[in-house]
């Protein structure tokens, strides 16, 4: 019974998706190969972008299966179109797929299908955003920092905090309008109290190495006002 209505309401959203969104297949070539992809853009509007979607690990059958369904339907519902395509060596995509393909070329494969979309001149292509999920969390950093026109990024289930806090932590204090070397400083403050932190060293030593970081607007405000206490710090050393 329950499977029933499972498939029944998976049925209902993609109908409801067809009917507000066109669907159309875009292939792009990616270091030689074909990759298979598919372009759902709102009906009778302009989007205000587009969503590219970027897959987590493993071998995917994307375009013909519909994953994603309900993330698409959200997008287009929201007036943007959303692009996902297949890794190499599945789906309809040719080339052999690779498990252990890097983040970076993974990253330039996702550049590509941006600037084919521009090429082609797909409505929305002027605004590009990213919806990633899991090892996306680490490959759509480095495609802001290539591509730099990224208008948004949207992570799901990605890297955890200790990986993304230092992301976090120099994109908001570029937003706040502190000049690249305050940035690097602060941001290098940091990266030092961590590694006294998880290698042993004192409270005092981590204090010594963050004169800048703890008097920092973004930082108080992210930890309302306080300060990690002695206590606190070695209780969470251990």
């Amino acid at each position: 019974m329950n499977r029933i209505i499972i498939t029944s309401a998976l049925f209902l959203i993609l109908v409801n998706l067809k009917a507000q969104s066109s669907r159309q297949i875009i292939n792009f070539e990616f270091e030689g190969i074909q990759l298979n992809g598919v372009l759902n853009l709102p009906k009778d509007q302009k989007p205000k972008g587009i969503v590219m979607l970027v897959h987590g690990s493993g071998k995917t059958n994307a375009v013909a299966q519909e994953w994603y369904i309900d993330i698409s339907e959200t997008f287009v519902k929201a007036g943007y179109g959303i692009y996902m395509w297949d890794k190499m060596g599945c789906g309809k995509s040719e080339g052999a797929f690779n498990y252990n393909q890097s983040i970076e070329n993974s990253a330039q494969e996702v550049i590509t299908a941006i600037n084919t979309l521009k090429e082609k001149q797909i409505p929305g292509s002027d605004i590009i955003g990213l919806y990633g999920v899991s090892r996306a969390g680490w490959v759509n950093p480095i495609v802001i920092n290539t591509y730099n026109d990224i208008a948004f990024w949207v992570s799901v289930s990605g890297v955890d905090d200790k990986e993304n806090f230092g992301y976090l932590l120099e994109q908001n204090l570029r937003i706040d309008g502190l000049p690249k070397d305050s940035v690097n400083l602060i941001v290098g403050e940091w990266k030092a109290a961590l590694k006294i932190h998880h290698s042993g060293g004192s409270y005092e030593s981590a204090q010594n190495a963050t004169p800048n970081l703890r008097k920092n607007d973004f930082i108080l405000r992210f930890n309302n006002g306080s300060t990690i206490t002695e206590e606190e710090y070695y209780n969470y050393q251990k």
